[in-house]
């Protein structure tokens, strides 16, 4: 038993420091990481198993996510062997370093908790949909989709989706309120796990590891908190007094230190940007939803999209989808498309301010597309009704 919880808090520790994750304030965590995969692993991999991975780089719910865990779950099984052997006249190494790894453990879930919060408060995770998705029947959108893209309608709901876990990131990062930081943490990542397989949302595997954190580093009060809660016997949480540092004016500035870069990751991009609230961010030049008013020769699309992230989508009558990357060049008025086979094709543009037309023009080819005032659209009106009588 105590084994298997040695081997579990080897392999939690490895995982804060060896699963990617696109940090602000450390990009080459995840650089370095897949480089070392990609180059080293991936090559004894395939050599010696014969694994194919047509995504080599380690990434949410890929197979070479999945192998990299098993790898980390190797490392820590080895570790847990040579460290007990080396650390053989010493049978207390566990109950002296697992109170700092439960530590960390804390730290980084405040961290995620942090980052997600502010995220969903100022828009950033669930957004305003696109035109795209707005004009899309609501059948023909996978689950994942149709479910980011009803969070995004909500800015009041998303805000206290982030306070709910903004709270528990602030609970976590001090001992006297982290057991309940804790028990707040559980709850909110039972549901976020169980969002992310009922509607197929790929960080199956990171949500999960995130809970797996949580409990861990609740486990040294969960049977104080079994009787109390379940047996009604009064009794006291377990504390831990074990102190590194041993100096008090270092172990504050490390903390403040900590902390600092926990606040300074989670609002760096917004900091930057100066963008507190994504649904008024600016959109790029002649972003939005445009409806065929003339396609010479005839063709069966019925309208085009200029998505924000720099896509072309048009959308035929049959609501198929079909996208192009995009770049346009507004000085010499070129929309240059690519397609997957990382084709180009050149578009002339002109944009009429008075009537909203927009003309594409490629050798005999000419589209003409008027903007559709999509924010009008039933779903982004911000109704609210005390009683039905007052719904239309």
């Amino acid at each position: 038993m105590k084994s298997m919880k040695s081997i579990i808090y080897f392999f939690l520790f490895y995982g804060i420091l060896f699963i990617p994750f696109p940090f602000h304030s450390f990009p080459s965590q995840e650089k370095w990481i897949n480089y070392f995969f990609e180059h080293f692993f991936y090559p004894i991999l395939h050599s010696v198993f014969g694994i194919e991975l047509t995504v080599i780089q380690i990434s949410s719910d890929t197979k070479s996510l999945y192998i990299w865990v098993l790898i980390l779950l190797l490392f820590s099984i080895i570790d847990y062997f040579l460290t007990s052997k080396f650390m053989k006249g010493n049978p207390s190494w566990r109950d002296w370093i697992t109170p700092y790894l439960r530590k960390i453990f804390s730290y980084y879930l405040s961290l995620q908790f942090m980052k997600y919060g502010f995220d969903k408060i100022f828009k950033g995770q669930f957004y305003l949909p696109e035109p795209n998705i707005l004009f899309t029947s609501f059948g023909n959108l996978d689950k994942d989709i149709a479910f980011w893209s009803t969070m995004g309608l909500s800015h009041s709901y998303s805000f206290f989706m982030g306070l709910c876990e903004v709270i528990p990131a602030l609970l976590l990062l001090h001992k006297k309120t982290r057991t309940l930081g804790l028990i707040l943490s559980l709850g909110v990542l039972l549901n976020i796990v169980a969002i992310n397989f009922s509607y197929d949302i790929s960080v199956k595997v990171y949500s999960l590891f995130l809970l797996a954190l949580a409990i861990t580093a609740l486990s040294p009060q969960l049977y104080a908190l079994y009787s109390f809660f379940i047996q009604g016997k009064n009794t006291e949480l377990q504390v831990e007094e074990n102190q590194f540092i041993k100096n008090d004016s270092l172990r504050f500035g490390i903390k403040f230190f900590v902390i600092g870069m926990i606040f300074l990751e989670a609002l760096f991009p917004y900091i930057i940007s100066f963008n507190f609230n994504d649904d008024q961010a600016n959109r790029p030049y002649l972003h939005g939803a445009y409806k065929i008013e003339n396609i010479n020769p005839p063709n069966d699309i019925k309208r085009f999209f200029i998505h924000r992230r720099g896509y072309l989508i048009f959308q035929n009558t049959k609501d198929e989808m079909s996208d192009y990357s995009l770049k346009i060049n507004r000085q010499e008025q070129i929309f240059t498309l690519t397609n997957y086979h990382s084709e180009n094709f050149d578009f002339n543009f002109s944009f009429s301010a008075t009537d909203s037309i927009l003309t594409l023009q490629k050798d005999s080819l000419i589209l003409k597309g008027k903007m559709i005032d999509w924010k009008k659209m039933p779903a982004l009106q911000q109704q609210f009704h005390w009683s039905i009588e007052e719904v239309k």
